[in-house]
Formats: structure tokens, sequence, C-alpha cells
């Protein structure tokens, strides 16, 4: 059973990341876009305390994105692979310090995407980055590539 609006995000999202933060016992809601028929990819991250169901912190992304992907990484940290600025997609990649509530620049991916997946691979802390769309073109890419932190 669902329970209906037992909470609000601060800015309406879709095509948003959500990966939850064991650290600081929140979800990390990331990017995305608030309006459809604009494509406007937001540049802001709302955390939400599970403990109090309510948004206890939000800030700015160092870039717009929607698309993209958030994995929880070995470290505590969280890897943003960004997808689509609102214009181009992107290659570029953030990471998150939930402790210090800081973003900070990544590794690039070789090749810009949206619409991929983003695995942690337990046994080494990498992450495998596979598939996703290049816009404008829309072209599926059917490429992995290894995040090594």
């Amino acid at each position: 059973m669902f329970v209906l609006r037992i909470a609000r995000l601060s800015n309406a999202r879709g095509y948003h990341t959500a990966t939850y933060i064991p650290s600081i016992q929140a979800i990390l809601f990331s990017g995305g876009e608030s309006n459809f028929t604009t494509s406007v990819a937001l540049q802001t991250y709302e955390l939400f305390d599970i403990r109090t169901f309510t948004i206890t912190r939000n800030g700015t992304l160092l870039a717009p994105k929607t698309g993209g992907t958030t994995t929880l990484l070995l470290s505590g940290e969280v890897l943003l692979v960004e997808g689509y600025d609102g214009l181009n997609d992107t290659s570029t990649c953030e990471l998150y310090n939930p402790l210090k509530d800081l973003w900070r620049p990544a590794a690039s991916l070789t090749k810009a995407r949206d619409g991929h997946t983003a695995t942690l691979l337990e046994n080494s802390g990498q992450v495998l980055v596979c598939g996703g769309v290049i816009q404008p073109s829309y072209s599926v890419l059917n490429e992995c590539e290894l995040y090594r932190p």
C-alpha cells in the first residue's frame, strides 16, 4: 500500500537521480527536469532525511543535468555520471561528499551520454557505466566504461 503525500520535494523533478546515503540517513535527489516541454536541466540537489521525512538541505550542482545516474561508492561519496545539460549530452562527472556537503569534479567519461546505467562493482569499488543515448541524434550506445575511484 502506498500512502499519498507523506512529504514533498522542494522542486518538482523528473528524470532525476535518487541515492540512499547511510552515513547521513538521507536520500540524495539530484538534477532532472522541472518542465518537460522546455527540457531545461536542473542544477540543484536536495537531501531528504528518512527519519523526519523532510528536506534537510538543498543546493547547487557544478552543472545542470538530467538523465544521469548517481552511485554510492565504497568511500561513502556519491558519483554523479552526468547526462543531458539541456542542450547536449555531457561527459563530465561529479563527486558528492555527504559529510562535507560538497561537490567536486570527477574524471570525465570518454563518450558523452544520458539514459545510461551505472553499477557499483563491490569487489573493486569501480563503477561500470553502460549504454545510454547520444542526443540530439538519439543514437543508442552499446559501449561500457569503467570508473576507477
